[in-house]
């Protein structure tokens, strides 16, 4: 039988195999993810080596987002995994680092990623439709949905001025985190998920990402919007 070519596989296939593959991989060369220090001594006669204090110290998440997301196209999909690896929580605690005993005392282990709510969190999004993506990660983020993202029967991606989305919360968009907000600075996805009603678009989730196209001036931005 002839061997599928990883570029032809379906975006869910390619997510599936990437998911595999992060977990399987060893982290202890790859300096764009993840940041290591470690300190080596040497016995007095310079014969036997000690590692100490080896782990992880930064994590770097656009990176890891980035990997998981290799060569997949379809944008929800890569929004989905955005917002599943946000909510995952991953922190330096999140890799598993070890120690080699060789001839000549220590020596560098692996370093893998041992996250059971990320592994989790991106196993939820195989094998869904798009719809269910988008509800699956909101429910993610907020422990449930809306009664009207829950009756939503399809989705769609528009593009449109981010000004002419009504924001309900306005106390909250006043209140947000200056940090985050520059965070999504060169953020290329769909910025928000909104809602239609008689008012427009009615901003769901996305407050920063929307806060951060608006400071940028941007006349258009792509949205994903759910449709009952």
């Amino acid at each position: 039988m002839k061997k599928i070519k990883f570029k032809d596989l379906s975006d869910n296939d390619k997510l599936s195999a990437n998911i595999k593959f992060l977990f399987e991989k060893d982290f202890k060369y790859n300096y764009q993810i993840i940041e290591s220090e470690y300190k080596s001594e040497y016995t007095n006669d310079d014969q036997y080596s000690t590692i100490t204090g080896y782990k992880v110290k930064s994590v770097n998440i656009i990176k890891l987002i980035e990997f998981i997301s290799n060569k997949i196209e379809d944008k929800i999909i890569l929004y989905s995994i955005d917002r599943a690896v946000r909510a995952s929580n991953v922190t330096t605690a999140a890799f598993e680092v070890t120690i080699d005993q060789g001839y000549y005392g220590d020596e560098l282990g692996s370093i893998k990623l041992i996250s059971e709510q990320l592994l989790a969190n991106l196993h939820g999004l195989l094998d869904k439709t798009n719809l269910d993506r988008i509800k699956y990660v909101l429910e993610l983020e907020y422990g449930y949905l809306l009664p009207e993202i829950d009756r939503a029967t399809k989705l769609d991606i528009r593009n449109g001025n981010p000004k002419a989305i009504n924001i309900g919360q306005q106390d909250h968009y006043r209140k947000l985190n200056k940090q985050v907000i520059d965070a999504y600075k060169d953020y290329d996805l769909p910025r928000c998920i909104c809602l239609s009603n008689k008012n427009g678009l009615r901003l769901i989730d996305g407050y920063h990402r929307l806060h951060s196209a608006n400071n940028q001036k941007l006349d258009n931005i792509d949205v994903i919007l759910l449709i009952e």
